[in-house]
């Protein structure tokens, strides 16, 4: 975590702000002011639009994965709804019926803290 703030902070936002001045003073993009500065720049400039368009990517993709999740999660088709959860023999006492489903799901299939005798 101290590395990437200290690359946000020292290289990430000085260079942002360089790319943004320079692009208001020359009236271009970051190509075009990095070409203006001299053309042996002009390659940073790329550099700067393409990791911007994969960083772009990325985060649809992310966002995308998200959205389908959350269309997927409701409904009776989750296997820690009360319908689709058999309760082991152990978990059906009347000090355990009041647990909800979900949290036997968890204690027993996720985090396995619970075994099927010891529910």
């Amino acid at each position: 975590m101290l590395a990437y703030l200290w690359a946000l902070f020292i290289v990430g936002m000085p260079m942002l702000l360089l790319e943004l001045t320079l692009g208001q003073k020359m009236q271009r993009g970051s190509v075009g002011s990095m070409r203006g500065i001299t053309p042996r720049l002009a390659g940073v400039g790329w550099a700067a639009s393409f990791s911007g368009f994969i960083t772009c990517l990325v985060y649809n993709v992310l966002l995308g994965m998200c959205l389908v999740y959350l269309a997927q999660s409701g409904g009776d088709s989750q296997p820690w709804t009360e319908k689709n959860l058999q309760r082991p023999l152990a978990c059906q006492t009347a000090a355990l019926m009041g647990t909800p489903a979900a949290e036997i799901y968890l204690y027993l299939n996720v985090t396995s803290l619970y075994g099927e005798a010891s529910c």
